[in-house]
């Protein structure tokens, strides 16, 4: 059973992350636990991310649509260390084909918000026009 009042805190001990990212490699079910909307507040949205990190990839990939929704706000207390954690914790190749599955949602949404965050990390890894079948989109971005 997982302790799910002190995973929302909002900050955890790095013991705490370690055990949370053990128990969720074994559980599989980080996806359930980690979703953006269970989260009391944005500072409290850390916790999924450094569990995510602590559990590294392949195992973190199963919470990377939850992760790409916290790029939804560059102003949200935990943007940049979200964007670090996806750029050293996932493929490039990976990062890329999220920007753009990614990129669709934020346009349907009308979230170009979204889509200037999307755009901030794009430009870290340094995607191409030609690497992206929706790189027009950033066109709507806010900033």
């Amino acid at each position: 059973m997982i302790e799910k009042d002190n995973l929302y805190n909002p900050i955890l001990t790095e013991k705490e992350i370690e055990y949370y990212s053990a128990l969720f490699m074994d559980s599989g079910d980080a996806k359930d636990y980690l979703k953006f909307e269970l989260f009391r507040t944005k500072f409290a949205m850390v916790n999924a991310i450094r569990i995510s990190m602590c559990m590294g990839y392949p195992a973190n990939y199963e919470m990377s649509d939850t992760l790409f929704e916290g790029l939804q706000d560059a102003n949200w207390p935990f943007f940049g260390e979200l964007v670090e954690m996806l750029i050293s914790s996932y493929p490039r190749n990976i990062l890329v084909n999220a920007i753009d599955a990614t990129l669709i949602k934020a346009d349907n949404d009308e979230d170009y918000m979204w889509i200037s965050g999307l755009y901030i990390l794009g430009n870290r890894i340094q995607v191409k026009v030609d690497e992206l079948k929706n790189y027009r989109l950033f066109d709507k971005r806010d900033f």
